[in-house]
This record gives C-alpha cells, structure tokens and sequence, in this order.
C-alpha cells in the first residue's frame, strides 16, 4: 500500500438501502470531488450541499458531499464523502468519473483502516473491532467487536503498558545511570509486588474471564483432564447419553482428543475427551500431549477429574491453565465408604473477580459418578451454566481474541519471570522489554524510543 496516493471506494452496502456512499482519501480528495461534481472554489469542512451529476442531469439535489479534513477524519487524511441514491449504476459511474479524472486510485481491502492505524487514529486492536462488526453474525459478536472498535482493549492494554514501562524506565536508569547523582534507584520490593499484581491480578484475570472473540461463532468447548484412568471418558459417555469413548480399566486408553456435543438448558457444547498428563518418552506420546495442550488452549472451561476411594473432597477452588478456568470434580463417588457419602455437604464458595464483588461456586455437583449416574444431570447443568456464563458480554470484561490471547499469555509469562530477577537487573530489563513487545504487538504500537523518554523526563539526567 502507498499511503501518499489518494484513494476511492464504495463503502455502502451493494444492495439493501437507499443511500450509496463514495468515499475518496488523500491529499487530492477534496479537489478531485469539487472538480467532478462542480462544487463553489471555497469548500469547508463539513460542507454539505448538492452536487451536479451531468451524467444523470444537470443538477440533481439529492445527491450531496460531506467534506472531513484531515488529520480530524477516520482516515487521519482529507476525506470526501459523495452521497447518491443507492443505484448500482449512478454509484458505478461516480466512481468511474472520479479516477477518470486522474490521481486517484481504487483502495484495496481494509486500506481506510490501515491508513487510520498508520495516521495514529486508531490502533490493532480498534482496527480487529471493525472487521469483527463487519463480519458479525449474532448480536453476541457484534456486543464483543463494538468492545474491541470503542478501544476498551486498548485502555487496558495502555494502563498495563505503562506500569511496565514505568519500572523498565527505573531499572535501565539503575543500570545505565547508577553512579549519577540523583538518579534514584527502584524499590524492589514495591517492583515485585506490583509487578506480580500486574501478572495475578491483571492479565492472568483476562486469561481466565475474558470473553473469547475468536470463539463466539462455534460451539463452546469443554475439555477433561485428569490423571490416567479417572474416569474421564465414562464421565463424559454419562454427561453426553452416548458412547462416544472407548473406556477401559487399562490406565492411558485414550490416545488422542475425542469430541462430543452435549446439551444443556443453555446451549449445546462440545466435550473433549483429552489423554491423560504425561511424560513425553517417544514420539507418540509427545503428539499425545501436543494435543492436549492445543485442546486446553482452545477450551472455554476444563473440568479435573479426581478419584478418592477414601475420602469426599471438599472445598475444591477453581483454578486455570494457559488461561482456561479449571473446575474438578470426584468421579466414582460409588467407590466411597457410606458414611462419606452421607456426610458429604453441599459447599458453596466465593471468588472475587475482576470486575469488582464475587461470583458464588456451588459445589454440590462435584461428587459425581458416572456408573450410577449420581449427580451426573446437575453436573451437566451447571458446566452449562459455567461456559455460558463466560460468554455473557459485561463492560467490564475485556473481548480477546486468539492472537490477543497468545500474546497476552507471552506478557504474563516475561512478567512472571521478572518478579524473580529482583537481583539480577541485566536478565530483568530483558523480561521487561519482552513483556512491552508483546503488549506492543497487540496494540500495533512498539516505541522503544518511549522509553528513553520516560529515562530522561523521570530522572535529573541532562545537567
């Protein structure tokens, strides 16, 4: 793409509608639209009035332009905006007048968004939020572009940018500036705490709450782990009414991810049947694990699977793995002692989220087996509740979607390894300058020169 050549293109529907639009970008905008429509020598912006389309009559005013200059426009550049009834062939030969009249080239796929990206007038993840609100199926996606298009990624993506920055800024300075007068070094241990703040508490919350843009048009998926011969693959036969895994006394049997739909109040979902953890001796097992971890990715929730034949597990909190919530739950409940089973008591927990209050965990599903089939219909339900629960779209919860998901797990990951290079500042500037690369990929914006900027503003450098 070149951005210095002004460019046109239709951006109303090709049908539907009674409105054409025809937009023209660049520094020849402006004058190539007053030039074919006949417009007054003095234009303003904003100016709005008819134009003379010769080639349908001599003055038509229904047809009108709007004039934007730059760098107060979506495109950062002079932007006219030719308004026509919504005829294919007036709409065609607009077009065709306008590069007849030279300097003016038709744009290519996405290009007004890229030369609002390039212009500053918007970035990666606001660009990734049109495109979504353009390829839109259900009001859910829509909900989740307009949350990426109105830049509420961003602003948080901006905040965790700058507290990383801010503490890269004082250990460059420690390092580079450490025998200047008046350079003050950082304190370490308010580093390490906000720093594990940052990873805990911020990104490691996204990971685990975020809605999964990338997901909203499939079918939610839930994936079984747990310690070979579990239980795993009857429980999800139970959970689905169907034989879908092989099962089997034999510890290891499933060998690859095997997939069902199970239905809930709340929707459909998919169950994957994942092999059990284990060490990558040979080839076929390091696929095996390949494979269970690409499922863990992909999945909206994991649900443990643990056996006691002693004891009732309570007070299971969850937790998650490469950002997917992990729930657990005791399979072959019938092994257990009577006594356990009558004492066992229906727990009820909280957890506070990100968004401010606490969401309840009922436990009261989590002895479950699958050979009698106890607890195995409130144990469908309430997975359902917990994967769609996710999916319900809040203000306060941030729309990733899986490029936004690698990267801010590549963050957490360089922070997390920070926090424990408190003493050596060389290997800890490196994990930070990572962490702000990947914060800056996600966004489109890499300034290291930022940086240095916060060095010299901060500290009493230049005397």
């Amino acid at each position: 793409m070149l951005f210095n050549e002004t460019i046109i293109a239709v951006s109303s529907p090709e049908s539907g509608g009674v409105r054409g639009i025809v937009r023209v970008s660049g520094e020849r905008a402006w004058e190539v639209v007053r030039e074919v429509g006949r417009l007054p020598e003095q234009l303003e912006v904003g100016w709005n009035g008819g134009v003379v389309m010769p080639w349908v009559c001599e003055w038509w005013g229904v047809a009108g332009v709007l004039l934007f200059k730059g760098p107060r426009s979506f495109t950062g550049e002079d932007v006219a905006e030719i308004h026509v009834p919504n005829s294919p062939a007036v709409v065609r030969e607009c077009v065709e007048r306008i590069l007849a009249a030279g300097g003016v080239r038709m744009a290519s796929a996405g290009e007004f968004s890229a030369r609002a990206f390039f212009n500053g007038k918007m970035d990666l993840t606001e660009a990734e939020g049109i495109a979504a609100t353009i390829n839109a199926a259900t009001e859910m996606e829509l909900r989740a572009a307009a949350s990426l298009r109105e830049g509420n990624l961003h602003r948080e993506i901006e905040k965790v940018t700058q507290r990383v920055a801010h503490w890269l800024a004082m250990v460059e300075a420690g390092i580079d500036f450490s025998e200047e007068e008046g350079i003050l070094s950082a304190d370490q241990d308010e580093m390490q705490s906000d720093l594990a703040q940052i990873a805990d508490f911020g990104l490691g919350w996204w990971l685990e709450h975020a809605v999964r843009m990338d997901r909203l048009d499939t079918l939610p998926t839930v994936v079984f782990i747990g310690e070979p011969n579990v239980g795993k693959s009857s429980l999800i036969n139970a959970l689905a009414g169907t034989t879908r895994s092989i099962t089997s006394e034999v510890a290891g049997t499933t060998r690859d991810v095997l997939g069902v739909v199970m239905k809930t109040s709340r929707g459909d979902m998919r169950l994957l049947d994942v092999p059990g953890k284990e060490e990558p001796v040979d080839e076929l097992r390091r696929q095996m694990m390949k494979a269970r971890e690409n499922a863990l990715l992909e999945a909206d929730l994991a649900i443990e699977v643990v056996v006691d034949e002693k004891y009732a597990i309570s007070g299971m909190m969850p937790r998650h793995e490469h950002g997917t919530e992990i729930y657990a739950v005791q399979n072959k409940a019938d092994l257990l002692p009577p006594t356990e089973l009558r004492t066992f008591e229906y727990i009820e927990s909280q957890e506070e989220w990100g968004g401010g209050g606490f969401m309840t965990i009922r436990g009261d599903f989590q002895l479950v087996s699958a050979k009698t089939g106890l607890n195995i219909e409130k144990l469908r339900e309430e997975i359902g509740e917990l994967v769609y629960r996710r999916r319900v779209i809040h203000a306060h919860l941030p729309v990733l979607n899986q490029r936004h998901r690698l990267l801010v797990l590549e963050v957490k990951e360089a922070i997390d390894r920070a926090v424990n290079l408190m003493d050596r500042p060389e290997l800890l500037a490196s994990e930070l300058r990572r962490a702000l690369d990947s914060l800056g990929q996600i966004t489109g914006v890499v300034s290291p020169d930022e940086i240095l900027g916060r060095i010299f503003s901060t500290f009493c450098i230049g005397k």
